[in-house]
């Protein structure tokens, strides 16, 4: 039977990079909300129907939806959707989740604005930077009930996993906090740059390894220039410095403030 869901095709004569395929799918929408999935993943329909009457009663202003899709560390949290900013995302959430594409419904027009204010930023997470945008701006909320069915299956990409979180997510993560002052970033916040670290030993190796053995891979990868990704880590690190001074400062007033209360009583 006729379906009454819109299906609109693009194909491209060259092989993309996911940032280029991503962008030409979100060019395709024209209505108010754009879901990215991946080409394995299932929409669960039901779920996805409640979610839409949802959306249709929602009141307060949002240009993001954090959906409860991957089960990893959404279990304890039983309360009804929320504002999201730096502080509450950071308190709640594993950082990570922000990089699965299916995770995050947008509002279509700050999709596309933040998109093209990243247009010089050439990376494999193209997703993630309106995502962060929209913590920073206190412009997202949850949803807590599934509307993907993840596939969990091994992607060609997996075994550059390692790569993309020490190279590129970091990259991401500077641009992304260039947009505020050290002060107003949770130090949990940071958990995201924690993990590129993390990272990095695992991505040599692999580089090394797909050196000597001059492996190819079936579409194109964002070149990671390795000087961006040394001045990332020390703009990002340097950040994380100046945001405990503060917080140390803020401690010291707020200690000094007592102690002038109690001399005053």
């Amino acid at each position: 039977h006729e379906s009454k869901y819109k299906i609109k095709f693009s194909n491209s004569l060259e092989k993309q990079t996911f940032q280029e395929s991503y962008i030409s799918a979100v060019n395709l929408a024209t209505n108010e909300y754009v879901l990215v999935i991946g080409d394995t993943d299932k929409i669960i329909f039901k779920n996805f129907e409640k979610f839409l009457q949802y959306l249709s009663k929602e009141n307060e202003i949002f240009t993001t939806y954090l959906i409860d899709n991957t089960n990893s560390s959404f279990e304890l949290i039983q309360k009804p959707p929320k504002k999201l900013n730096l502080k509450s995302f950071s308190s709640s959430f594993n950082p990570f989740i922000s990089t699965y594409i299916g995770n995050v419904v947008f509002k279509r027009t700050f999709l596309k604005y933040t998109l093209l204010n990243a247009f010089k930023l050439s990376t494999e997470y193209p997703h993630v930077y309106p995502y962060l945008s929209s913590l920073i701006n206190s412009l997202s909320t949850f949803y807590q009930h599934p509307i993907v069915s993840i596939d969990s299956n091994k992607r060609y990409w997996s075994s550059m996993q390692a790569k993309f979180n020490s190279f590129d997510l970091i990259r991401v993560f500077s641009f992304s906090i260039n947009e505020i002052h050290p002060k107003q970033i949770n130090l949990s916040f940071y958990r995201l740059a924690f993990i590129s670290l993390k990272a990095i030993p695992k991505a040599i190796i692999i580089s090394i390894y797909e050196k000597i053995i001059k492996k190819k891979y079936k579409y194109p990868n964002i070149n990671q220039m390795k000087l961006e990704v040394l001045n990332s880590y020390f703009y990002v690190f340097f950040y994380l410095f100046r945001s405990i001074i503060h917080k140390i400062f803020t401690n010291n007033e707020r200690l000094n403030k007592n102690f002038n209360l109690i001399a005053i009583v």
